[in-house]
């Protein structure tokens, strides 16, 4: 009897432990089959966000609060659901093509997360001074606990790359990981104190930084390390496309175009308000500005990538006390 019940408990507490990580609950939907874009506001200090979905002339078509505080990201994952991280709390949500919205509990502070058919790799500021980095493949997880601040992350067939700054030491690294085993195969000291993107383009592990004027460009054959240099500081997002890769910079107006083969700078288009995120298709480069306006929050525009047209351009209204920081498109 004694026995059954120490087995009764036990799988009490393995159900409990298994509820907290891995149950997703179910929220109101969302609908998004007349929708062509997605925007998040979010509060800092309140537990305040909103997903507000528009269509293609910038209209509003639903909205979906939720009562969390700083969501910073919307990430395109599998089956093109959108996963947002609740960056000072403890969930992700999802949020599926059918408009269900769906949530797990995470570990505490997912900073950033990277979402494919086959890989999932989330960061967590898990500590003041640590992180732990997270890589879910088919069949497997690997945790990694690594001291400095987790940035920003990328990957391709081979391995799994991190970026970790350690702000106060006034220092950084690149650690690579293994993805059929978990473990470490390389750590890099790195030339830039921190990074804001990160893409792998034709074997070149490509790193934007708000600290110089280029681009970092490691060579994952042997790791060597060059600089694309370019005509402004604080480059940002790195957007590779089959003609050009485009360099965006911080709070800057301008955009730059690099030949993909040899990374040389072709040309640099302005755009009329600065960029604060940057998203492209085959035909178009989407940007997101934030306003200081009484009645907008921001302003997404839509550019041509072949003539550099101004093809359209709608203003976001505000929502509440909170800022816009990230959108998307749906494709």
């Amino acid at each position: 009897m004694k026995r059954e019940k120490y087995l009764l408990h036990l799988f009490c507490l393995i159900l409990i432990v298994f509820c907290i990580s891995d149950c997703v609950k179910v929220e109101k939907a969302v609908n998004l089959t007349q929708g062509n874009f997605g925007v998040i506001y979010t509060h800092a200090n309140k537990e305040d966000s909103e997903l507000v979905i528009l269509d293609r002339s910038g209209k509003r078509v639903d909205a979906h609060q939720f009562h969390e505080m700083g969501m910073f990201q919307i990430e395109k994952g599998k089956e093109k659901r959108l996963v947002l991280p609740v960056r000072f709390g403890d969930k992700m949500f999802y949020i599926h093509r059918d408009g269900q919205v769906l949530w797990n509990k995470t570990h505490a502070y997912p900073l950033d997360v990277k979402e494919d058919k086959q890989i999932r790799i989330t960061t967590f500021n898990s500590a003041y001074d640590w992180g732990t980095l997270q890589i879910e493949l088919p069949g497997k997880t690997y945790r990694l606990k690594q001291l400095g601040f987790l940035r920003t992350t990328t990957y391709d067939d081979k391995y799994i790359y991190a970026f970790v700054d350690f702000p106060e030491a006034k220092k950084a690294k690149l650690i690579v990981v293994r993805r059929d085993n978990g473990k470490k195969q390389e750590e890099i000291p790195m030339p830039i104190l921190h990074a804001n993107d990160m893409k792998m383009i034709h074997g070149h592990l490509l790193i934007s930084s708000n600290d110089n004027h280029f681009l970092l460009d490691i060579h994952t054959k042997n790791w060597k390390l060059n600089k694309i240099n370019l005509p402004f500081a604080q480059t940002q997002y790195i957007l590779p496309a089959q003609e050009y890769i485009y360099v965006t910079y911080r709070g800057k107006k301008k955009v730059t175009k690099l030949n993909p083969k040899t990374f040389q700078v072709v040309t640099t288009n302005e755009v009329r308000y600065p960029i604060y995120k940057a998203e492209m298709d085959q035909k178009n480069l989407y940007i997101l500005s934030q306003l200081e306006h009484p009645s907008y929050a921001g302003v997404v525009s839509i550019y041509d990538l072949k003539t550099w047209i101004l093809k359209k351009q709608f203003f976001l209204p505000q929502v509440r006390e909170m800022q816009v920081q990230d959108f998307t498109v749906f494709s």
